[in-house]
């Protein structure tokens, strides 16, 4: 913690407004759990978690107290801050999320979904899309998404088995995403990105086995839509973070389906699995990570309105 440490900011728009509570949705690290106080508020929480650099932490809290629509615009203005850096694909799933963002509609969404499978997952706007495509619109009730639903069908089948998202809403497709930070950024440096992997992987809730990550696991059933919507809210925010210093993204990489293997081969599969991810040392990422979790409080906070503040 600095010797000039920033004042708590409040944050009216959370929508958990109890710290315990908000650590528990997001699934913080135990050593973000442990900075919770008895009587501590939301805000209170996401600002002790800045101060002792637990940004990661912080990322996870904003996106999951946010009411939805203001995450996703959270995962837009992330994925503005670098568009010089998104290659075409992405750059049009980001003004897909803005466009439900400003009108969310059932119409909106479907095109936000499309737009985010056109994508290979690498990059923030396509994660901002999706998290588009996993939110509620106003007229719709809190459901798990499903394979034939909207909200579930980002990406299809075959992106699945190149890494991307399931359709069935596994968020372990997400693992290798937050590790192929380390081919398009320079900071976070490589090792701080891959072992944000599991981090990623289980910000829909608990964290899936390493046999999950890798997709030789059986497939999880599919949490609720508000913590998909989070999750992927939460990997454009720090993919964007890692691209500011990046290097432009390259077309996206379309699977060659016909090469993958009918069957995983028993021999790649260890004979033990641990069943919990490595910790991950936030504060490493906590430089480049601090102005995206600024803007985040300037939504939550009122300063910054989506409506307004979006292009």
């Amino acid at each position: 913690m600095g010797l000039f440490s920033r004042s708590v900011v409040q944050l009216p728009k959370l929508t958990t407004p109890a710290a315990a509570d908000l650590a528990a949705k997001s699934n913080a690290a135990p050593a973000s759990q442990a900075l919770v106080k008895p009587g501590m508020s939301s805000s209170e929480y996401i600002h002790a978690l800045e101060e002792n650099k637990q940004s990661v932490d912080a990322v996870k809290a904003l996106a999951h107290g946010m009411p939805e629509k203001d995450s996703v615009c959270w995962a837009c203005h992330s994925s503005q801050q670098v568009a010089d850096k998104l290659n075409p694909q992405e750059k049009a799933a980001a003004q897909a999320a803005q466009a439900w963002v400003k009108n969310p509609t059932e119409a909106n969404q479907a095109a936000a979904a499309a737009a985010a499978s056109k994508t290979d997952f690498k990059g923030p706007g396509g994660w901002a899309a999706q998290a588009a495509a996993w939110a509620k619109t106003p007229a719709q009730t809190p459901t798990a998404p499903t394979a034939g639903s909207v909200a579930g069908m980002a990406p299809a089948a075959a992106g699945s088995l190149a890494g991307k998202v399931p359709a069935a809403g596994n968020v372990a497709g997400m693992a290798s995403t937050a590790s192929s930070v380390a081919s398009v950024a320079s900071a976070p440096s490589a090792s701080n990105v891959a072992g944000l992997a599991p981090t990623v992987a289980g910000l829909a809730g608990k964290a899936p086995a390493a046999a999950n990550v890798a997709g030789l696991g059986t497939t999880p059933a599919a949490p609720a839509a508000p913590n998909l919507t989070a999750a992927a809210v939460t990997g454009a925010v720090m993919l964007a973070a890692g691209l500011v210093t990046g290097k432009p993204m390259s077309a996206p990489q379309k699977p060659n389906l016909e090469s993958l293997p009918s069957e995983v081969p028993k021999s790649n599969i260890p004979s033990t699995l641990p069943t919990e991810p490595p910790p991950v040392d936030q504060s490493k990422m906590a430089k480049s990570l601090q102005p995206f979790i600024d803007n985040g409080k300037k939504i939550s906070n009122g300063q910054l309105d989506c409506q307004k503040g979006l292009a």
